[in-house]
This record gives C-alpha cells, structure tokens and sequence, in this order.
C-alpha cells in the first residue's frame, strides 16, 4: 500500500498534501502545502522540537501569535514561527486560503500525526469539529505531533502524557501507524 500523499478532511473541507517528508529529504524539511477551507483553523499550540514557515500562495492567512497579536498574510507573504512560540492559523475569509508549511528539521512525528488525524476522521472516529472521540488517540495526536498547549490549556499537560503512556502500553500508537502509515 503506498502513504497518502493527499489528505482530505470532508468534516470541515481542508485538504493537506505532502511535498517533502523527513525520508525524502533526509531529514531536513517536512513540507506541506495546505487548502484550508473558509472559517477553518487550528487552536493555539507550540512546538519544541521545530520551527515552522508558512508561504501564501492564494488568499489571506490569519496567524495569532501569543499575546493576542494578529497578523493577515497575502499571497507571496511568508513568516517563521520559531520553536517554542504559541501560535494558530485561522481563514476568516469568505474563501480558501492555500499556503504552504515547512517543519524544520523535518519530523516524521509531526506527519504521522497528520495521517492518523485525518484518517481518524475519514473513519468516523471524531466529533464534528475534527477531535478524536478516544483521549488516547487525542493524546497520541498531541505527543505525536510535538503540538503542545499553552496558557491555562498547560495544566493538562500531565494528563495527557498520562494517557500517552498508557496508549502505548496497549500499543495504540502502533495500530494507528500501521493502519494510516504503513506503506
């Protein structure tokens, strides 16, 4: 079976395609490009392990950085958003905005994160709003994906590391893999 290399979520009509993965770029860069749906986003997370650029192709690209800053970026536009820097994208527009992630260095966490996640939902197993229904699989996700939550959302941190632990003593992470990233 051959990894998805596009990835639809047809609960909210974002679609995600790899360009470069940590095994094709020996590691340097995990590149996406991302159609992100009108009214749709992510919550306020951080990242340890890399730091991420994202490029406008088409449309405007909200980006909230900690403190309440905003910014609108354009097509041509790029910012880097640096390791451990709470940050989320949102489209407040009335049309898609397309843009393009890289993850340096790259991680291979970070995009089995995004095939479990969307796989997940193309399985039925969230909620409406794209979060997994088992805090196994949501702490897998977050662990995973080195997405971490900042602010009051920090005190569940031990909870979920709680939780990760015991996915993995009952090898959830790795039925996950296997059946969204295996090839």
């Amino acid at each position: 079976m051959m990894l998805k290399e596009i990835l639809y979520n047809p609960l909210v009509g974002n679609t995600v395609k790899f360009l470069s993965t940590a095994e094709r770029s020996g590691g340097t860069r995990t590149e996406i490009e991302i159609e992100l749906a009108a009214g749709g986003g992510i919550p306020m997370h951080y990242h340890n392990n890399f730091s991420e650029t994202f490029t406008i192709c088409e449309g405007t690209l909200g980006l909230e950085l900690s403190g309440g800053r905003k910014l609108y970026l354009k097509s041509g536009e790029l910012i880097t958003i640096p390791r451990r820097t709470p940050h989320r994208f949102f489209n407040d527009s009335s049309s898609p905005v397309t843009f393009r992630e890289r993850i340096s260095p790259a991680d291979s966490g970070f995009e089995h994160s995004l095939r479990i996640a969307y796989g997940l939902v193309n399985d039925g197993l969230t909620n409406k709003s794209s979060i997994p229904r088992s805090l196994y699989h949501l702490a897998i996700l977050l662990k995973m994906g080195d997405s971490n939550l900042p602010g009051i959302l920090s005190l569940i941190k031990p909870l979920i590391t709680i939780l990760y632990r015991q996915a993995k003593r009952k090898q959830i992470d790795k039925k996950l893999l296997l059946k969204y990233c295996e090839r």
